[in-house]
Formats: C-alpha cells, sequence, structure tokens
C-alpha cells in the first residue's frame, strides 16, 4: 500500500526541513485544522510548574487559529506562523502573555490501517528567565492508548534553558532572552493499535512565578504507514519511499535515507525499511515492487485552425497517476496543460504527439495527425473619441476564407452588422468594443479592444462680476492637471484679474479634449479723500474733515457728517467713505491732545544778602522754557532784587507767571554744645537785641533755662527785613551717680560673694581691692569699699564679711567583687551626716549593691561639703566555648571566650577574646576582669572533603531517545545532590547539557562539581529523490542534506552518464537546468563526495555516495 499525496506535491523530511502538502483521511478528520477551527480537538486550562490542566474548553486567545503568511515575532521572523509546505491554518498553543498559565490541546481517534502513520509537527518559543528547572517555561507531549498508559517513544518534555538540542538562543527585538525551536516534524508508528482509541496531548506553560511565557504552534495528519515504490517496466532504477517523520531509517540494501533508488528493478522484488522514531521506537514496513503501466492518448475538438480543443485521453492500468503532458503541436509551440486549446498560425495537417508520465516517473508517448481549416483573422482600428464625438471603425480583417459577415458589440449595449461602422457613445468611460468575423467555411475569430470615451472638461469661472478697485480676484478653471490658455496669454489653472475687462479660458485634457468659459469683471474707482494723524491742546476742541463729493460718511464716533469736532480725548478715530457704487475706502487718524501747562512761581520771596534764589516750574514733556533773563533752562536763579517772569510752550498750550525777590542783610547766631551734671542749670542767650527770636522749645525770648533737659536747642534770629539766620546747641546733662554695697556677710569658706555698684553709664568705679570693674568678687574675710564716678558726678560705699570653714571629706571610687562587702566613712565627728540611701551615720556597709552613693557633711556652724563615689561590684566570670565540635578538613573554626574579658589566657597561646583552630584535639582559655574568672576546654575534631569527580567533560549522541549516560559523584562521598534532582551517587541523563553535583561527607564537608555533556553524533547524509524546479518557489533546488560533513563535490549526470551540473561548494544545489535550460522531466543520476566531521573538528576519511534523482513540474 502506498502513502496518497496531493498531485503537485511529493514529500522528503531531511532534520526538519519539511517541503510538502499533505493529504489525510477522514478517520482522523481536521488534526491539521484545515476546517480553520478546532472541531474534533478538546482544549484545557491551568497552571504551572508543575502543568496541571482541568476541563476541555476552548479558550480564544489561549488556543488560537493561525492561518496565511506571518511569522513569530518572539523569535524575530524566524519561525513560520504555519507549518511550512503543510495546509492552510495551524494551531497556537498558549500565548505571549505571562501569569503561570498552562494550556492544553488533545487529539484523540480510532487507529485504523489509513491513519496507523500519525505525524505531527511542532515549533515552540519558550522565554529564558533564568529560573531554576522547576520554574521554566515548558512544553509537553504525551500520547496514550484507551486505557490511558503512555505509548512507547510518545512522550517529550523540555523546559527553557540555553543548549537544548535543536533549539536556538537569541535576544530578541524586545530585549528578552528566547530558547525556540523551528518547525519539527515527528512521525508514530500506531500499527500496533488498529482498532483501538489513541490519544495525543500538547501542553504548554509560562514560569512558575508568572512573569515569562511559553507557547507552540502544532500541525497533525495521519496516513497509512507503508512504503510507496515507483516502478516502470523498462527503466533501470525504481524509486522506494518511506514514511516522513522519522530521525533514521535502515533499509535493507543498507541505505539510510528516506528514499532509496534499486537498480534493475523486477516485479515482485522485496524490500523492507525499519524506521526509528525521534523517541527511539522502531517499526519495520515490507513492499514488493507492482509495475506502474502507462498508455497515452488524446482527441480533438473542433477543426478551425484558432480553435482547437486538445481532450486528454491517457489512462494508467496500474501505479500511480499521471502528473506530467507534454504536448508538440507539430507547429513549433508546445504546452505541459492536461488539456491544452490551441490556435494554429495556418490552415493544414499537423503530426501531434503527447508524451505523458506517471508519478512513478513511467512513460508513454503517442503521435497522431490532424487536420485544421482557414479561419479569418479580424482586427480593426479606431480614432480615440471625446464625449460628442463618433468613433469611427477600420475593419482590418484578414479573410483566409471569405468573409460572410460581421458582428460588432460596442460595449454600453449598442451593436451593428455592417463592415466599418460608426458609433456615438452617450456617455464617458471604458468600453471594450468587440468583433466576431465569420467565414464561409463556418469559422469564426473574434477580436477585442479597449477604447476610452473622454469627458470633455467642465469648466467655470464664474458669472460676470462688478468689483471695487484693489479687491482681490482669483478666476479658477478648475481641473488640475490639465492644460490651460487664458486671454491674458496666462497657462494657469488661475488668474488675478486686476483691470476691468472680459476674460476667457480654454481648458485641454490630457486626452485632448476642450472645455472653455467666459466672464467680465468691472472694477470701480475708491474715494479719493484723506485724513491725517493730529495733535491740539487739550484746552481746546479739534477738527477732522474727510469731505469727498458724492460720498457717504460713517466715523468711529457714529457721525455720519464729512467732519467731525473731537473732544479733548487722545486716540484714533476711523471714517468709512462709500461712493454711489457701494465701493468703500477706510480712513483713519490718531488724535492726540497735548497736555496743559500750569505754571507757578510762588509768592514774592525777602531773602538774605549772598543766599541764591533757585525757581523751578517744574517738568512738563516737550515744553519750553523763556525766562525774563533769556535763559532757555527749566532752573533759573537769582542772588540779587528782581522782577522775575517766565514764558512756558509745548506747541500746543502755554502759561506765563511772575514773582518779586528781595535780599537783606543777616543777624549773627551762634549756640555753644555745652555738658554739665543733671543737678545744674543751664541758661543760653540769642544775642542780637531789637530782633525777634524763636527757640525750639516754643519760647521767644532773648534768653532760656534748661534743668536736666538733654538734646539739641536750635534758634532762628529775624531781621527786622525778614532775613533769617538759625543755629543749634547740642545740650547734654549726665546722669547722677549711686554706691550701695548693701549689709555686712558672714559666709562659709568656699563660698562667694559678688558686690555690684550698679549699671551707671560712662562711669568708673574704685574698689578698696585696686579693681576697676563694675562687680567686685569677695572670697576672704575683711572690709570692702568702692567709689563710682563719672565726668560730672560722684558717690562711694563699704560692707564688712566674715567666712567659716567646711568639713573635710575622704572617700574614693572603689571596686571589689560581688562577693566581697563595702564600707563607706563619712569622717569628721561632731557634724551631722545624710547619705544618698537615707542614712545619718557617719558610715555605711554595702553588699553587691553597685552604684552611685553621695554623702552631706554639716558643721555645727552650718557649713556643708558633699561627696559621691562610684561602688562597683564585678560580676562573676561566665565562659561557654560550646559543644565538642565535628568539623571539614582545612576548615578553621573561631572560638569565642565571651565579652567578660578584658584579660583572656588560652591553651593554644593567645591572650584575645577570639582564637582559630584548625587541628584535632582540645583547647582551654582562662578570662579575668581582675577581680573574677573562669575558664572552659572544648574537643575538635577535622574530617577530609570527599575528592573531586574524575571526568568532567564527555561527547555523547542523544539521537537515539534511548541514549543514556551515567554521571557518578565523588567515590569518597556518602550524601549527594544533583542539579538533576537525584540524590544517589549516579545519575542517568538523557541530554545533552551541564550538570552540578555536590558531593558531602556529614555533616556538611561538601565538594561540588560541574560535568559538561556535549553532544556530537556521527556524520549523516540525506538525500531527496525528487525535486520540482517549476518557479512556484517551493523545491526549486536538489542538494543533499548533510549534518556534521563538509561537502566537497556535487555532480549531476543524464541517462546517458553525461555529466551535467557540477559544484563544488560546500552547499552546492542543482536548480534543474543544464548549460542553462531546463532539463526533460526524468529520472537523472547524482555523486556526493564529502568529509565527514569528527568529533574533535577534525576531517575523517572522504566518502562519496551516488543515487538518483527525479525531475518534476
Amino acid at each position: 500500500m502506498s502513502i496518497k499525496y496531493l498531485p503537485e506535491a511529493l514529500a522528503f523530511w531531511a532534520w526538519g526541513l519539511t517541503s510538502m502538502v499533505i493529504g489525510q483521511t477522514s478517520s482522523c478528520p481536521n488534526t491539521g485544522f484545515d476546517l480553520g477551527n478546532f472541531s474534533n480537538w478538546s482544549g484545557g486550562l491551568g497552571y504551572c510548574c508543575p502543568i496541571n490542566v482541568t476541563g476541555s474548553t476552548i479558550v480564544s486567545g489561549r488556543h488560537t487559529i493561525m492561518s496565511g503568511p506571518g511569522t513569530d515575532p518572539n523569535t524575530d521572523g524566524a519561525v513560520p506562523v504555519v507549518a511550512p509546505g503543510g495546509g492552510p491554518y495551524s494551531a497556537r498553543l498558549g500565548n505571549s502573555s505571562s501569569g503561570s498559565e498552562a494550556e492544553q490541546l488533545s487529539y484523540t481517534m480510532t487507529v485504523d490501517a489509513n491513519n496507523s502513520l500519525f505525524v505531527y509537527r511542532y515549533a515552540v518559543v519558550l522565554e529564558d528567565p533564568s529560573h531554576s528547572s522547576f520554574e521554566q517555561p515548558r512544553f509537553e507531549i504525551r500520547m496514550y492508548d484507551q486505557l490511558g498508559s503512555p505509548i512507547d517513544c510518545g512522550v517529550y518534555n523540555v523546559y527553557s534553558t540555553a543548549g537544548i538540542p535543536g533549539f536556538v538562543t537569541i535576544t530578541n527585538q524586545y530585549n528578552t532572552i528566547v530558547n525556540y525551536k523551528n518547525w519539527t516534524t515527528v512521525g508514530m508508528d500506531l500499527s500496533a493499535y488498529i482498532g483501538q482509541t489513541v490519544t495525543i496531548e500538547f501542553r504548554t506553560g509560562d514560569c512558575s512565578l508568572g512573569a515569562h511565557y511559553g507557547y507552540a504552534y502544532i500541525d497533525c495528519y495521519c496516513s497509512p504507514l507503508a512504503i510507496n515504490s515507483d516502478f516502470c517496466p523498462g527503466l533501470a532504477t525504481a524509486t522506494l519511499t518511506a514514511p516522513v517523520g522519522f530521525a533514521s531509517y535502515q533499509w535493507s540494501t543498507g541505505e539510510t535515507t528516506p528514499s532509496i533508488t534499486v537498480n534493475a528493478p523486477s516485479t515482485g522484488d522485496t524490500y523492507s525499511c525499519t524506521l526509528t522514531s525521534v523517541t527511539g521506537c522502531t517499526a519495520t514496513l515490507n513492499t514488493s515492487l507492482v509495475p506502474s503501466i502507462v498508455q497515452a492518448g488524446f482527441t480533438t475538438t473542433g477543426s478551425c485552425m484558432n480553435d482547437v480543443q486538445f481532450n486528454d485521453a491517457s489512462a494508467v492500468a496500474s501505479g500511480p497517476p499521471i502528473t506530467s503532458w507534454s504536448w508538440d503541436f507539430g507547429d513549433g509551440d508546445s504546452s505541459s496543460a492536461q488539456e491544452p486549446f490551441h490556435e494554429f498560425d495556418a490552415p493544414g495537417t499537423y503530426p501531434v504527439r503527447l508524451a505523458v508520465e506517471s508519478a512513478a516517473g513511467c512513460l508513454d508517448t503517442i503521435i497522431q495527425p490532424i487536420t485544421v481549416i482557414p479561419a479569418p483573422v479580424a482586427g480593426f482600428t479606431h480614432n480615440v473619441p471625446c464625449l460628442g464625438e463618433t468613433v469611427q471603425l477600420q475593419n482590418t480583417t484578414a479573410s483566409g476564407t471569405p468573409v460572410t459577415g460581421y458582428e460588432w458589440a460596442f460595449g454600453d449595449g449598442g451593436t451593428s452588422t455592417d463592415n466599418a461602422p460608426g458609433h456615438d457613445y452617450g456617455s464617458t468611460g471604458n468600453f471594450t468594443i468587440t468583433v466576431v468575423a465569420t467565414g464561409a467555411n463556418g469559422c469564426t475569430d473574434t477580436v477585442s479592444s479597449p477604447i476610452t470615451v473622454n469627458p470633455i472638461p467642465v469648466v467655470n469661472i464664474g458669472p460676470d462680476q462688478t468689483l471695487c478697485e484693489g479687491d482681490p480676484l482669483t478666476l479658477n478653471a478648475g481641473n488640475p492637471g490639465m492644460t490651460f490658455l487664458w486671454s491674458t496669454g496666462a497657462a494657469t489653472q488661475t488668474i488675478q484679474p486686476t483691470v476691468t475687462g472680459n476674460y476667457w479660458v480654454n481648458v485641454t485634457s490630457p486626452a485632448g479634449c476642450i472645455g472653455k468659459d467666459t466672464a467680465m469683471v468691472y472694477f470701480d474707482p475708491l474715494p479719493l479723500a484723506t485724513l491725517h494723524d493730529t495733535t491740539g491742546c487739550i484746552e481746546f476742541p479739534l477738527v477732522l474733515d474727510a469731505a469727498n463729493p458724492g460720498c457717504t460718511y460713517l466715523w468711529s464716533t457714529g457721525a455720519t457728517t464729512a467732519s467731525i469736532t473731537v473732544p479733548p480725548i487722545s486716540g484714533n478715530y476711523t471714517v468709512t467713505l462709500t461712493t454711489v457704487n457701494g465701493c468703500t475706502r477706510q480712513l483713519d487718524a490718531d488724535v492726540t491732545f497735548a497736555p496743559a501747562i500750569t505754571l507757578d512761581l510762588g509768592p514774592d520771596q525777602g531773602r538774605c544778602i549772598g543766599e541764591v534764589v533757585s525757581l523751578d516750574p517744574g517738568t512738563f514733556p516737550g515744553a519750553t522754557y523763556l525766562w525774563s533773563t533769556n535763559s532757555p533752562f527749566q532752573v533759573a536763579t537769582f542772588a540779587n532784587d528782581a522782577v522775575v517772569w517766565l514764558y512756558m510752550t509745548n506747541g500746543y498750550c502755554s502759561a506765563s507767571d511772575t514773582v518779586v525777590l528781595e535780599f537783606d542783610p543777616p543777624p549773627v547766631v551762634d549756640l555753644p554744645d555745652t555738658t554739665l551734671c543733671a543737678s545744674n542749670t543751664l541758661v543760653l542767650n540769642a544775642g542780637n537785641p531789637g530782633c525777634t527770636y524763636l527757640w525750639s522749645t516754643g519760647e521767644t525770648t532773648q534768653t532760656i533755662s534748661l534743668a536736666d533737659a538733654s538734646g539739641t536747642v536750635s534758634l532762628t534770629v529775624t531781621a527786622p527785613g525778614g532775613c533769617a539766620r538759625s543755629d543749634d546747641a547740642l545740650v547734654t546733662f549726665i546722669p547722677e551717680v549711686d554706691a550701695d554695697l548693701g549689709p555686712d556677710q558672714v559666709l562659709c569658706d568656699g563660698e562667694t560673694a559678688t558686690l555690684d555698684a550698679g549699671p551707671w553709664p560712662n562711669a568708673t568705679f574704685t574698689w578698696s581691692s585696686g579693681g576697676t570693674g563694675q562687680q567686685e568678687l569677695v572670697t576672704q574675710s575683711g572690709t570692702v569699699s568702692l567709689l563710682v564716678q563719672n565726668s560730672h558726678c560722684e558717690a562711694s560705699d563699704s560692707v564688712e564679711f566674715l567666712f567659716n570653714p567646711l568639713p573635710v571629706i575622704i572617700l574614693a571610687d572603689t571596686v571589689v567583687c560581688h562577693e566581697q562587702a563595702l564600707t563607706l566613712d563619712a569622717g569628721n565627728p561632731g557634724c551631722t551626716y545624710l547619705w544618698s540611701t537615707g542614712a545619718t551615720s557617719q558610715s555605711i556597709t554595702l553588699v553587691d549593691a553597685p552604684g552611685i552613693y553621695g554623702v552631706t557633711v554639716t558643721t555645727p556652724e552650718g557649713c556643708s561639703d558633699q561627696r559621691a563615689v562610684q561602688a562597683t561590684f564585678m560580676p562573676s566570670i561566665s565562659v561557654d566555648l560550646g559543644p565538642d565540635s565535628v568539623l571539614c578538613e582545612g576548615d578553621t573554626l573561631t572560638l569565642d571566650a565571651g565579652e567578660d574579658g578584658p584579660y583572656y589566657q588560652w591553651s593554644t597561646g593567645g591572650n584575645t577574646r577570639y582564637t582559630d583552630v584548625g587541628t584535632n584535639g582540645e583547647v582551654a582559655v582562662l578570662v579575668t576582669n581582675g577581680y573574677c574568672l573562669d575558664r572552659d576546654t572544648i574537643a575538635l575534631s577535622f574530617i577530609p572533603y570527599p575528592v573531586h569527580v574524575a571526568v568532567l567533560e564527555m561527547d555523547t549522541c542523544f539521537e537515539d531517545p534511548r541514549t543514556e549516560v551515567a554521571l557518578a559523584g565523588s567515590p569518597t562521598a556518602s550524601q549527594f545532590a544533583w542539579s538533576t534532582g537525584d540524590t544517589t551517587r549516579v545519575s542517568i541523563v538523557r541530554s545533552h547539557g551541564t550538570y552540578i553535583v555536590a558531593s558531602t561527607n556529614p555533616p556538611r564537608c561538601t565538594t561540588v562539581d560541574t560535568i559538561r555533556v556535549n553532544e556530537y553524533c556521527p556524520p549523516r547524509v540525506f538525500v531527496p529523490n525528487t525535486f520540482t524546479p517549476d518557479n512556484d518557489g517551493h523545491n526549486e533546488k536538489f542538494a543533499p542534506v548533510a549534518y556534521n560533513v563538509i561537502g566537497v563535490e556535487l555532480a549531476i549526470f543524464d541517462r546517458w552518464g553525461e555529466e551535467i551540473f557540477l559544484s563544488t561548494e560546500h552547499d552546492g544545489a542543482w536548480d534543474g537546468k543544464a548549460g542553462g535550460k531546463v532539463v526533460p522531466i526524468g529520472v537523472y543520476t547524482w555523486r556526493y563526495i564529502y568529509d565527514p566531521v569528527l568529533v574533535d573538528g577534525s576531517l575523517g576519511n572522504r566518502e562519496t555516495l551516488y543515487g538518483h534523482v527525479t525531475v518534476l513540474r
């Protein structure tokens, strides 16, 4: 039994690269989501990690149908969203959102002979947040039988990490680290489950911490599990193709490619192929060669030379269907269509050849003569019309046979049977003119030609217009993109007329159609009046005149007269003049009123000879000055008797004033400054008899008396003629002083007395001790006297002092161990006592009562003294080095003797609080604080660390999912912790990567080793047996697909052994051409020479492979 494919596709598989379109049977409907929905699929939602899914609901956004071209953005466009070569749809499971989400899709089907090969394709996108392996995003595939038991080789699990086989790690355009795997094809052999139901589950999960995504794309199909054989009798070779989707193939011939070519095939020859899935399971298929028989044949319909339909009548007696047709019509033309239509250039008999080829490459050819009769060759030409013009047709039909009639169709419903008709179209637009010419033998020919009826431009530049002189006007002919001609000679779409006249325009479309329009434009003149800016005096009105005969007026004030009188208010005044034709002109004037000038030189003045009088009328902006002295300045000065006048003007307003000035001799006034004691009286005399007087005290006499009234006294003396002089004097009364030291005083030794003479400003102090300060400190018995003086006053006083002795108290701070008693004695028998404890005895006794203790001792004379001492009771010493300990060899233990020091003595010789110990044995310490002491001892043991792992890197091929590698921890350890989660000495791993083991000897002596398992698989070469260089963008080139090899040479030979292609490039590929020309469909021999790449990167012995490839189109 053979696998069925769509006619245009043959499948090949090579390390995840596919180019195929797969048909599927109805026993597994919609496995490839071909219906554009999730029919027959079940969903599920849950959380991760681990993945825990419930329900069967399909949820949009988490279960998504993908279609059309497009790529995954998180892989920077590397992964198509639909499986290449598959159907039009795929499913996306999960999404790029986060939140610890998990999704599931499952499909259940009953297995039969038509679907025992289940092929799934997947692409995975996992964000890599570098969490622990238990927290990372993940993807899982599982297949179960009807009892829920896992199917062998049906499990695939992967979590996001760098270095996963088949995955690519990138930092994408969103600056996110992503591990992705492009579309991968996996085939599952379900032949052992025929008659049972099986279920396949796909699961995706985000990271468990909720911030990183994981999702996948899925596509599936099913087909029979059988070898497809292409065997044509008479050919030297036959091609056998095993089902796609398996990791490796082993043929009974020894070959390991999905397709093989056998030489000298014979009916009944048997072959077998063992298929190994990517998970390591195997299945063996057997087949026998059955020949494919092809017979070419065809018929025709129609005999006119321009109308022959060829009908394929070829048949296949056995084997796959015909996939290729090659026609040769005997006139130099050919076709590869199955049933072509052909037109011959001339009548006659032609040998037509048809060659057919089946999907198995089997060929057959037939040649049949056909006779065709002549037919007319229709033709015509026409003009390109504007709307309203007649289309005139010129008939150019060539008559290979007499023409008996014409049938014209003009595309607008109009028809004609004339030989060369004319036609008028009623509207613009695109039409098709068709003529059918009929010959006398009944043969016809049809020819069509498009025609465009172009519109005449619609031009409207507006009605006739009357405007005012200076008004803007634009005449617009519209129709942008066309050409223009105005009566002014302008060639633009618009013009701006400024003078009266008749304006016309012609507008020509690109098709040559012309539209026209005309407009009359009149411009009326504007009023000629003027109005100017004006300035007047604010004291007088101003007239504005805009007279223009025949106009009407409207002022901004509301007035409608030709002139207006403006009140004394500055501003802008406008007037609008309107002619009898309605043309208006607006005038304006800024009217400014200069301010009035107020002039006052003051009253007449009398002054003293020698004084100068300055007259200033004030500042008036824009004003000029003219004094009676002809001075033009603002200020004028005078020193002699005079009658003074001033005239001022600002050009619009003016003013004048007059003042009389007289100058007399002055009186002599001199008051001296005086200082005296506050107890005295001062008399001041103004002199100048016969004058008038005015003192600052308000008195008007020639003399005044002042008593204890400091300050400045001023005086003005005025002569009989009005000339006055003034003077002032500073009078200072010094305040009196006093001396009062208080009563006699009795004090104790050690006490002091401060005498204060009082705050007398500017005073001096003289004490009996010789001191000169305001205060005097007294410390011993005796008489103290004081003299206080200022510049004009003085006072004195004295006082007697007696000082008695203090008691003498002898006590000191004391430190004892807390087990001792301490006695404190204040001494001084015959005195009274008061302790801080409340005791009143001469001494007190303390037992383990640390603190500060004070005592006050008072003599019979009442003199007291105090003392306070610190009583310290040192605590007992407590030393604890901890329990005996076991440590790791090479470690160091720091022992702490505690904070009770500060004196330490270790058995190791140390004398500080801490000591470091790294050897076996007992360690002792003695600790004392100078008053108390304690000691302790600890025993220490040190055990060795486990030795390191001997092998830290190895190379292994994990292509076979059953491959396992045993990694071992330290041989001298007793406890182990692997990054895989194992806790035994040996951990079994099934993929390459970096593994970490912690080997421990209790209690905590641990050695950590990192073991790198590198994946290296032997060199492999996979060669497709078919390709289709037909320029459809798919499967255009033939080339081996190799792993761990360096290609040296690829050569192609035709069936006669002639070399038609040679490439010495590592990745050379054949495009199906020889000498630049496309080769015929058929079978070709290839030779591939390559150097295998060994595990150490060196090249192995050169090898050569041979095989066959079929070219299809």
